[in-house]
C-alpha cells in the first residue's frame, strides 16, 4: 500500500510555475487589502484590537526598542504586571515586523494591526495553496481554496475584533503541509518545526493545541 504517493505533488510542476502562482495569489489578495483599506481604513482597529493589543504590542515595541522586556505597564489598567502574566506575543517576531513596517510607511505605530493582518492573511493564503496542491488539486481550485482561506468569514471577522486567530490562519496551513511533506519523502522537517514554534510563540495556547491535535 502505498499511502504516501497519494500526497506528492502534482508530477511534471516545474517550481517556477507554483512559484508565479503564489506571486499571482498574493498580488490579487494585496489588491483586495489595499482596496479595503481605502473603503475602511484601519479595518483591523477595532474591539480588542484597539483597547488591549495594539497598546500591549506598542508597549512591547518601546521596551525592546530601549534593550528591555517590558515587564510592568504603566499605561493600562492603572499599571499592571506585564511580562509575568503571560502577556500574548511577547516573543512573537511578527508582532515587531508589523511595527517596524508602520513606523517605516507612515511614521506611527497605528497601521501596526492592519499590517500585522494582512502579513497573516497571505502568508495563511499562500500555505493553503501549497497544501491543496499537495493534495492534487489542480491550480485553479487550489487559487479559489487559498482565496477562500484567507477571505473566509472566520479569518476577515474574528481577526478584526480579536487579533489572536490570525496566527491560526497563517501557519496551520503549513503545519498540514509539511506533515505530509514529511510523510511522504522525509523532506520539510526544519520548516515544520519553524511553523510550529511561531505559532506557539504567538501566544495564544487554545489554537495552538487544538491544532497539534488535529
Amino acid at each position: 500500500m502505498q499511502f504516501s504517493d497519494s500526497f506528492k505533488s502534482s508530477a511534471g510542476e516545474h517550481p517556477a510555475d507554483r512559484w508565479k502562482n503564489i506571486g499571482l495569489l498574493l498580488g490579487v489578495l494585496s489588491v483586495f487589502f489595499v482596496l479595503l483599506e481605502i473603503l475602511h481604513p484601519y479595518y483591523w482597529l477595532q474591539a480588542d484590537n484597539r483597547d488591549s493589543y495594539l497598546p500591549f504590542f506598542i508597549h512591547n515595541w518601546h521596551a525592546v526598542a530601549q534593550g528591555k522586556f517590558a515587564l510592568f505597564n504603566f499605561f493600562q489598567n492603572l499599571g499592571t504586571p506585564h511580562f509575568s502574566v503571560g502577556q500574548t506575543a511577547v516573543f512573537y517576531p511578527p508582532v515587531y515586523a508589523a511595527a517596524a513596517l508602520s513606523l517605516l510607511f507612515s511614521g506611527q505605530l497605528y497601521w501596526t494591526m492592519d499590517i500585522f493582518a494582512v502579513l497573516h492573511l497571505l502568508a495563511g493564503a499562500a500555505g493553503m495553496f501549497l497544501l491543496l496542491r499537495r493534495l492534487q488539486n489542480e491550480n485553479a481550485a487550489s487559487l479559489a481554496g487559498a482565496v477562500s482561506w484567507a477571505l473566509s468569514g472566520f479569518a476577515m471577522v474574528t481577526s478584526c475584533n480579536s487579533i489572536i486567530s490570525l496566527p491560526l490562519i497563517a501557519f496551520f496551513p503549513f503545519m498540514l503541509f509539511y506533515c505530509l511533506r514529511l510523510n511522504s519523502d522525509g523532506k520539510g522537517l526544519w520548516p515544520l518545526v519553524a511553523a510550529r514554534l511561531l505559532f506557539f510563540y504567538a501566544g495564544y495556547i487554545n489554537y495552538f493545541a487544538y491544532a497539534c491535535l488535529f
